[in-house]
């Protein structure tokens, strides 16, 4: 896995604090090897996962800023998602998509682990209490 790093730009701090502790959360249940901004190219554009599983296809995005009308709810930034996904789509790619504060309820991972094949019983990455089962 590489080294994760925060970067500047347009993303948002929420959007990438928990981006990266989805990895973390990820790293710490055992999920195979991902990578974090994973780039697949097509002819015309340059595209990123957040996190891929990329022996697996599995692409997983956390898209921040939906609540304060940010970049993520920004009519051409919507637009520019919908055609990655379908890119992706199109060359095998399963994505699946989270808010920042679901993130941070640790929800997501055992979804992410269920995609993967990987059963495990619902488990809390903080520590404390079972999560809901997802339905």
């Amino acid at each position: 896995m590489r080294a994760l790093r925060l970067k500047v730009g347009k993303k948002t701090p929420q959007n990438e604090e928990a981006k990266h502790l989805l990895a973390w959360q990820l790293k710490h249940l055992g999920a195979p090897v991902f990578e974090v901004e994973y780039r697949f190219n097509t002819p015309d554009t340059d595209h990123r996962w957040d996190i891929a599983f990329t022996e697996e296809k599995l692409a997983v995005e956390v898209n921040g800023g939906i609540w304060i009308q940010g970049a993520h709810a920004h009519p051409t930034t919507i637009i520019r998602n919908m055609k990655k996904g379908n890119l992706g789509a199109l060359r095998g790619w399963r994505v699946l998509a989270f808010e920042p504060r679901e993130v941070k309820t640790g929800g997501p991972v055992n979804l992410i682990l269920e995609a993967l094949g990987i059963n495990r019983k619902q488990e809390n990455v903080h520590g404390t209490s079972p999560l809901p089962k997802r339905r």
